[in-house]
């Protein structure tokens, strides 16, 4: 069984698991012959080929980081918000298929959705991941091979519990949880989520226009902004999470002196999100 936390984001795809942990660029560009040079050179350089469930012949992507290579001026990250999508898979079992996942190995893994729209996505991810899904890998050195990643259990929960379940509390707390397209926050009471005081905003690090994101202190006004609109007190304790945290943290203080930074914040969700993986594989067994 191999146990993992993955945070497919729209900037990185996060992953943890016992020892081990990594991120990739989340972009994916439709794979495309050419006469040229071969750009599978390093050792996570890869094509990933999605034969089934539901997928066409010949359906192949470079994922990760061979795309700053091979992108030829396309967008390659996605900044629409829905998760259940061909690219969110293919992260998700190229992060598997790094991990080492072996051939029909059960595993179990704990991901999320957006805070706000955990009852309308939660559901159609877990359908999308749960189940034998065979790809084909293509590498460097014109190594190839086939595997079925076997996802026995995904348990979705919301983006930002991933921070409080990493290191669970009673007391009464909020979470920031900054993300490429979207900020989850959460406000907390005995190890309960206060809904009226929480939510997901539509706007993340990497989707605002330049005049009002375009340093860290502007984005930290946002992120200000959003806890006032909620009526959060400004002595409330709470915990930053994301990618830009140690940029921003300081200027958060300003007004709400007692935020941290969680540890390496850029995988606080992932953490926690192995963290319930874990905790439920343990149940299974």
């Amino acid at each position: 069984m191999l146990v993992a936390g993955i945070d497919a984001g729209r900037s990185r795809t996060k992953v943890v698991t016992e020892g081990k942990k990594f991120a990739f660029p989340s972009q994916i560009v439709p794979f495309y012959e050419h006469g040229g040079e071969d750009v599978l050179k390093d050792e996570n350089d890869m094509v990933i080929e999605l034969l089934e469930p539901g997928a066409q012949e010949g359906e192949k992507f470079f994922v990760g980081e061979v795309t700053e290579f091979v992108q030829f001026g396309m967008d390659t990250q996605r900044t629409e918000q829905e998760k259940a999508t061909m690219q969110a898979r293919a992260f998700t079992l190229s992060a598997l298929y790094r991990l080492g996942a072996m051939d029909e190995q059960p595993c179990i893994i704990g991901t999320g959705v957006p805070y706000i729209k955990l009852k309308e996505w939660g559901p159609l991810v877990k359908e999308m991941l749960e189940k034998k899904h065979r790809i084909r890998v293509y590498k460097r050195n014109g190594f190839q091979e086939q595997r079925i990643i076997h996802i026995a259990n995904a348990f979705v929960v919301p983006e930002g519990m991933g921070v409080f379940y990493d290191d669970p509390t009673e007391q009464e707390m909020g979470i920031g949880e900054l993300g490429s397209v979207t900020m989850n926050y959460l406000r907390m009471k005995k190890k309960r989520v206060m809904p009226g005081y929480s939510g997901s905003t539509e706007w993340g690090c990497d989707n605002l226009p330049k005049d009002i994101g375009s340093t860290p202190k502007d984005i930290a006004n946002l992120v200000i902004a959003q806890f006032k609109s909620k009526k959060w007190p400004t002595n409330l304790p709470i915990r930053l999470s994301g990618g830009k945290t140690s940029e921003i943290v300081e200027h958060v203080r300003d007004e709400f002196p007692n935020t941290v930074a969680v540890p390496e914040p850029l995988f606080g969700n992932a953490r926690g999100f192995y963290k319930i993986a874990r905790a439920k594989a343990k149940q299974l067994v």
